[in-house]
């Protein structure tokens, strides 16, 4: 399996922030959860398994053929991780929102790599973040409509993206997803959630 987008870009001295850790890794002060290690293991897998289906055939074609290869990219990264946490919850099982963002990297980065041994024209780093970004946009948006991501967990997320060059560029590129995230604790979300940014708003 290739390394996310994040994972890529992240120093190996520096701590990944929550959205960024692509594997729970042990501290001194405290080892990673085994149950959520394992949930996170079999998530991975279970998606890897569903890109490299022969019933994804004609969705990698699509990215291929598609004039617009970044959003086609998103929606494939975002339908494939709504089927997994679906999967998951019929099953009873629930993955730390940290762990679906990471998660969702790494499996961006899968598809990415499968499209390009496809035909697609390798992306550039820029157009790899603006699809990560509007996954991230479109999924904070739906999450926070149904009540899965509350205020204070948007707060958390803003404050660790902001400590990374890398989480800054996807705060940049997800416009208004954070929004409610870095209002005053215990301000309400912005009606509606926080709208996809559309591709090339940042000239990318």
């Amino acid at each position: 399996m290739t390394n996310g987008l994040l994972e890529r870009g992240m120093p190996p001295e520096q701590p990944a922030p929550e959205m960024q850790a692509p594997v729970a890794e042990p501290t001194q002060d405290q080892a990673p959860d085994p149950k959520v290690q394992e949930h996170l293991d079999m998530f991975l897998a279970n998606g890897i398994n569903m890109i490299h289906d022969d019933k994804m055939d004609d969705t990698i074609k699509g990215i291929v053929d598609s004039e617009d290869p970044v959003t086609a990219i998103s929606n494939m990264t975002l339908m494939i991780v709504s089927r997994l946490e679906g999967d998951m919850e019929r099953r009873n099982i629930e993955l730390p929102l940290e762990y679906v963002g990471a998660a969702a990297d790494s499996l961006m980065g899968e598809i990415i790599q499968v499209a390009e041994m496809s035909g697609l024209e390798p992306l550039t780093d820029e157009e790899k973040y603006t699809a990560y970004s509007i996954a991230v946009s479109k999924y904070i948006d739906q999450a926070v409509k149904e009540g899965k991501i509350t205020t204070e967990q948007l707060q958390r997320m803003a404050e660790q993206a902001k400590q990374t060059p890398e989480g800054q560029k996807i705060m940049e590129g997800s416009e208004g997803a954070f929004d409610a995230g870095q209002a005053a604790p215990g301000a309400a979300p912005a009606p509606g959630g926080a709208a996809p940014v559309a591709l090339g708003s940042r000239g990318v």
